[in-house]
């Protein structure tokens, strides 16, 4: 690989010339990334392309601490790991470019790691069928599968950020925030499209409207108490994404989309409509990079691993237990003494 670096002139940016890329790709023979350097751009010259397909590190995956999940590599073959500094991350693409190969992935790098007292995980999944593999995980909350389910997982998450933000308020103990935001809950939306509010139309509409609100004050706010929110797409047209998201997402990944129009929703930039090969992306937090996400072909047999090991654990007497009365409380609790947020819906 090859960088050239050059000066931007004030009234341009990395964008403008990210849209030149045809030209660019033409007249080097090679794929070119554009890097934004603020002020100054990196133009790579990709001698070497990136492999079709990859597999999984496990060596590396094991050697990993915390909430940190391998997304893939890069050209140089250096491992691209997300950290939890961005709490909130868009992932996004067509069907049958890894999309959801990715999603479960990243799922079961967690699942490895963490114990259900580290982290809960709570899915929406209109479609209802693709979490299958996942039931059975301790780690797990039941899927919901219809607009009522899924405005009842929003809003139990959301329960959950509320009751820690006020014992923290109440006590006015730092301390306490950080003790409390251990454990992680993480919200994943499977086709985030399919909840927006403009596709919707009477009793269905107005939930979908709630949601919306819950989401939005759970990604304005989560972060400090340990809520993640992952908001996954086929088709990102801006009418039906939540704006927020789109604000507070800090982790940004996608692979093929149809349109560069889509593209600027997820990434902020044209390039996913370039991307071919399944398993190729575009991963931005401050700076975009393509990489390529590696394939876990023995996934459902070490998922299958995982819960036998927890029915036998369930077996000898342990079990999974919630936060202490210093932790959050159970979701199925009470919180009507609790001070909600404002929740703003939108149309």
């Amino acid at each position: 690989m090859v960088q050239l670096t050059y000066e931007i002139p004030s009234k341009y940016s990395a964008h403008d010339v990210q849209k030149q890329i045809d030209a660019l790709v033409a007249t080097c023979g090679a794929d070119i990334e554009i890097v934004d350097y603020a002020g100054r751009v990196g133009i790579r010259i990709c001698i070497e392309d990136l492999p079709n397909k990859i597999d999984v590190d496990h060596a590396l995956i094991d050697k990993m601490k915390g909430m940190d999940v391998l997304l893939g590599y890069d050209r140089n073959r250096t491992p691209i790991i997300h950290t939890f500094k961005h709490p909130h991350m868009i992932i996004a693409g067509e069907p049958g470019f890894g999309k959801t190969e990715l999603l479960f992935f990243i799922l079961y790098q967690w699942i490895k790691r963490l114990t259900p007292n580290d982290l809960e995980i709570h899915v929406i999944d209109l479609k209802g069928t693709s979490f299958i593999p996942f039931i059975g995980i301790p780690h797990l909350h039941p899927i919901a599968t219809d607009l009522d389910k899924a405005y009842e997982t929003v809003k139990r998450v959301y329960d959950i950020m509320i009751d820690r933000r006020d014992k923290v308020l109440e006590r006015g103990d730092k301390q306490l925030l950080r003790q409390l935001a251990r454990k992680k809950h993480l919200l994943v939306i499977d086709e985030a499209g399919v909840i927006a509010p403009k596709l919707w139309a009477g009793d269905e509409r107005k939930t979908c409207q709630k949601i919306d609100g819950y989401l939005s004050q759970l990604l304005m706010v989560g972060r400090e108490l340990g809520i993640h929110v992952f908001y996954c797409l086929q088709y990102p047209h801006s009418d039906y994404v939540n704006p927020q998201i789109r604000a507070c997402a800090g982790g940004r990944l996608s692979f093929h989309l149809s349109k560069p129009e889509f593209s600027e929703v997820v990434i902020g930039e044209p390039g996913a409509e370039k991307l071919s090969t399944p398993g190729r992306a575009i991963y931005k937090t401050n700076k975009s990079i393509t990489i390529h996400v590696p394939y876990m072909h023995d996934l459902e047999k070490r998922l299958e691993a995982m819960k036998c090991d927890a029915r036998r654990t369930m077996r000898n007497g342990a079990t999974c237990v919630e936060d202490n009365a210093d932790h959050v409380h159970r979701s199925n609790q009470s919180f009507l003494s609790l001070r909600p947020l404002p929740v703003q819906t939108r149309e």
